[in-house]
């Protein structure tokens, strides 16, 4: 992903090395697929299914690498140097394995637990916490 897609000037970029419980999640999502294209058109549904599944099964393939996009807020001497942005930061959703951030103009991007190291996760949780929070407290006061 380019810094183009979002429009942000600064970003922050996570590195990550897919692990097991992503491609869990991504095999128990294709049992799902391929039991619903089979009740809905018997065999010919499972073959319609089955280019996304194995899409979705080669993207979460353990030991793959790629990056997290977040927007990056203005640094003013926080703990560790970086912040995120509330106002382009628009849902957080998390679960003690997994998060998800949406970002306006993204794509929904899913960070596991087994993926980063734990310091990283859990400011990644706090800081979309706070962004989020700072984000909707000037609405609040109007």
């Amino acid at each position: 992903m380019s810094d183009r897609q979002y429009g942000l000037s600064e970003q922050l970029v996570i590195p990550l090395c897919s692990g097991m419980t992503r491609f869990c999640v991504a095999l128990a999502l294709v049992v799902v697929l391929g039991y619903a294209g089979w009740r809905l058109l018997g065999m010919s549904g499972i073959g319609l299914m089955v280019p996304i599944c194995q899409r979705m099964l080669r993207s979460a393939w353990p030991g793959r690498q790629y990056e997290l996009w977040l927007p990056k807020a203005e640094s003013n001497g926080a703990l560790g140097g970086w912040s995120l942005d509330g106002h382009h930061l628009r849902q957080f959703w998390q679960m003690p394995w997994v998060i998800c951030l949406c970002v306006a103009g993204a794509r929904p991007q899913w960070l596991f637990r087994d993926e980063v190291s734990r310091g990283v996760f859990v400011r990644c949780c706090r800081e979309a916490h706070l962004a989020l929070s700072k984000a909707a407290a000037p609405a609040l006061e109007s």
